[in-house]
């Protein structure tokens, strides 16, 4: 269900009666409801990805606090948090280590999977291709998506590559693959992003699938 569908719903819930786990009557009148409206908008807007907790309450609170004008230390809550962000991030990217190493374990001695780097790459062939191989200073024209353990995902097509500037686990896992051919690499995260991530979570693991097209 995609998420205006899921509005309209929520809003026809309203208007019938359902009060959603609360004891609160549903918003009847004009400014109850559009004061619904802006309340849910904000938990889509800042509270549905949120990677940090948050206590719901607290949030209404401050939603209050800030209406009755109050003032708060906002350089010693943005400090904590910072801090809090912090120790929540290097938290992940263990996790996300953790589980990158032990997936991989198991992968290494399933069927069909070969090793390029011990412990840190893997690759195996969905589709076997024809005619030269790629070069380590080869630009070739790939489609490709790709995935982390946690689910975020992107992808590209028609994408021309340039190995030297990709990351070592992408270069590394298409250098030797044939025109037509189709491959996953599972990349560990010190050949993929590493602990910086960029806009995946640190220490992610990355599996990628890529079609080759050409070689330029």
């Amino acid at each position: 269900m995609d998420c205006a569908a899921m509005k309209i719903i929520l809003f026809v819930l309203c208007l019938t009666g359902c009060s959603f786990g609360d004891k609160k009557p549903p918003p009847k009148s004009s400014q109850e409801i559009l004061s619904f409206h802006r309340g849910y908008s904000l938990w889509e807007e800042q509270l549905r990805y949120a990677k940090v907790p948050y206590d719901l309450e607290q949030v209404i609170q401050g939603i209050r606090a800030a209406d009755r004008g109050e003032l708060f230390d906002e350089e010693n809550i943005g400090s904590l948090v910072k801090t809090f962000k912090e120790e929540l991030i290097e938290k992940r990217a263990q996790e996300n280590l953790l589980q990158a190493e032990s997936f991989l374990q198991t992968l290494a001695i399933e069927r069909g999977v070969f090793e390029l780097a011990p412990g840190k790459l893997y690759y195996k062939t969905n589709k076997k291709g024809e005619g030269r191989s790629v070069l380590e200073n080869d630009s070739p024209l790939v489609d490709y998506s790709a995935k982390t353990l946690n689910s975020e995902s992107f992808s590209s097509e028609n994408l021309k590559i340039t190995l030297a500037d990709t990351i070592q686990g992408f270069a590394m896992g298409v250098i030797g693959m044939l025109e037509g051919e189709e491959r996953t690499l599972f990349i560990h995260p010190d050949l993929a992003y590493g602990n910086f991530g960029g806009k995946l979570e640190p220490n992610s693991l990355v599996i990628f699938e890529i079609k080759l097209k050409q070689i330029e």
